[in-house]
């Protein structure tokens, strides 16, 4: 913040000034500054981006309250089951060995993989923490991440959750653009590099493409039914028709958070 007073001082323009902190200041916000600059509504602008940066905090907060119960039951499921591999199984084994005869194989499985925790739990832990590793590593890569993205949009439990995530995602920082004063091909370019999901990045990207050659967004997105619900599209060419994106979007972000 002192950096970028002092270049303001200096005579630089508050977008400029913020372009110098990449890590702080997104693409997004440098471009909506730039363009409440360029139109002498920076105040305004400025307004927009705090109820915005309020909106996405709260979305983001609702996301991770929704994934927190699950993860914390897993991994409780996890210890527990392990607990019980190196502890209870043992002592099982040591009776039916007692009572003799002959037992069944999924039985002999669960006694072999116990035998196998309680002697071997370091290299297990060992071999889990290395392939957690290297999944971050590889999910880091343009092919781990593109994967990744996809697995959100397919597992059963969460695809209909990430949807929806995206969708307000989209809509949100697109009316914010929008009422900016970013044009519509520089928008789209922009809310495609911020939504958060690479699948969801080349939809919005061939939209753009289409609104080049002066087709609409919602006749790109009626393309892929799966990812942009038909509520939505129908809703979105609406907006269009009638010159009120804008406000469509912020509908579309309200009902989808």
């Amino acid at each position: 913040i002192f950096d970028v007073e002092k270049d303001i001082r200096a005579g630089e323009p508050l977008s400029q000034a913020m372009a110098k902190h990449p890590k702080v200041f997104s693409d997004f916000y440098i471009n909506v500054v730039k363009a409440g600059e360029a139109t002498g509504k920076l105040h305004e602008v400025l307004k927009y981006l705090a109820d915005h940066a309020e909106r996405e905090y709260n979305l983001n907060h609702k996301i991770r309250g929704a994934f927190t119960y699950p993860a914390f039951i897993f991994g409780l499921f996890i210890i527990v089951a392990v607990l019980m591999m190196i502890y209870v199984v043992p002592q099982l084994s040591s009776m039916l060995e007692e009572i003799g005869g002959e037992l069944p194989f999924a039985t002999k499985v669960l006694i072999f993989t116990s035998g196998f925790l309680k002697k071997w739990i370091w290299l297990v832990v060992l071999v889990v923490i290395g392939l957690a590793i290297a999944l971050m590593r590889f999910i880091k890569t343009e092919k781990g991440g593109y994967i990744l993205d996809v697995i959100k949009l397919k597992t059963p439990v969460f695809k209909s959750l990430f949807q929806k995530m995206y969708l307000a995602r989209f809509a949100e920082n697109l009316k914010t653009l929008l009422i900016g004063g970013i044009p519509i091909l520089k928008a789209l370019d922009i809310t495609a590099t911020v939504v958060g999901n690479r699948i969801y990045e080349k939809i919005i990207k061939e939209a753009q493409e289409k609104v080049k050659v002066g087709g609409s967004i919602s006749s790109a997105f009626a393309n892929y039914p799966k990812e942009i619900t038909p509520m939505v599209s129908q809703m979105i060419g609406v907006g269009e028709k009638a010159a009120q994106l804008d406000n469509i979007l912020e509908r579309i972000a309200i009902f989808y958070k």
